[in-house]
């Protein structure tokens, strides 16, 4: 996962933003009664992003006279184009690093994902802090689930920054081809509940099989590469490569999958004695 910074606008403001050209005067001021609970729901949202403790904010659909529909309409007036509130819904869009998926850390990012979702929770349905850029993939695996313990929230890129302790690695499968198998390993300090949170980020989202995957392609990639450095200079010239590689990856995202597959490559003794070339 790849660490955010919060958007900076306040959910009242975004919300004020979205109904603004409402056509209806009754919903209109139906919605506009609504921007004190806004404020307090995202007032909670922000505390429990502190805390760890997103299962404890109340569900909310419909609201004194206006329905889950009319809440649902509200983010549809941020998400479509040449409305009032697109602007935001492009901001946290383009806050993606390098426009990759926080998430995954892999794919684009092309959409927003409602961190606690829309579904269940209207009143935080433009609330800018449960909105994070992700790629459909991601956004699809997540669908509607609501947590009910603190275990059962995955990682949120604007509260929780796991980027500076290493916890995913990977280990070579000697095989043809060869295949790298990923898993995680949380450093000792991190209290159980981190430790939960992580395991389901990485199970639900299917991060495994999404990182051999892109593994295995990186092999084709360089593989033609190894057999040259092997051939002229031999196993532990295709190891030093095969280090350097893992370094200056890990230097980039310490818990990318491709610093960890470079890592895994360059501590197998098969696979740097030429395992590299089997297809």
């Amino acid at each position: 996962m790849l660490p955010l910074q919060k958007p900076g606008r306040s959910a009242t403001s975004v919300f004020e933003l979205c109904i603004e050209k409402i056509r209806s005067p009754g919903l209109k001021a139906l919605l506009q009664d609504l921007i004190a609970t806004i404020d307090q729901h995202s007032n909670l949202y922000d505390a429990a992003g502190i805390s760890s403790s997103f299962h404890k904010i109340p569900q909310s659909t419909a609201v004194g006279n206006v329905s889950h529909a009319d809440l649902l309409g509200v983010y549809a007036r941020m998400a479509r184009a040449k409305s009032s509130g697109r602007i935001v819904y492009d901001e946290i869009l383009a806050s993606a690093p390098n426009g990759k998926c926080p998430l995954c850390a892999h794919r684009d990012a092309g959409t927003l994902d409602h961190y606690l979702p829309k579904g269940h929770y209207s009143l935080l349905v433009v609330t800018p802090h449960n909105l994070v850029p992700a790629c459909h993939e991601c956004n699809h695996k997540k669908l509607e689930a609501v947590p009910h313990i603190a275990d059962e929230c995955i990682l949120h890129p604007y509260y929780d920054n796991i980027s500076t302790f290493r916890w995913l690695y990977a280990e070579l499968r000697e095989t043809t081809p060869p295949a790298v198998k990923f898993s995680i390993n949380p450093p000792g300090h991190w209290h159980a509940n981190l430790n939960a949170r992580v395991a389901l980020h990485f199970s639900l989202l299917k991060l495994a099989s999404l990182y051999s995957s892109q593994a295995a392609e990186e092999l084709c990639n360089i593989r033609s590469n190894l057999i040259l450095i092997g051939q002229s200079h031999g196993e532990n010239a295709v190891r030093d490569f095969l280090l350097a590689m893992a370094t200056s990856c890990q230097m980039y995202n310490l818990n990318g999958w491709k610093g960890a597959t470079y890592e895994a490559f360059a501590n197998s003794a098969w696979f740097c004695a030429g395992g590299y070339a089997l297809t």
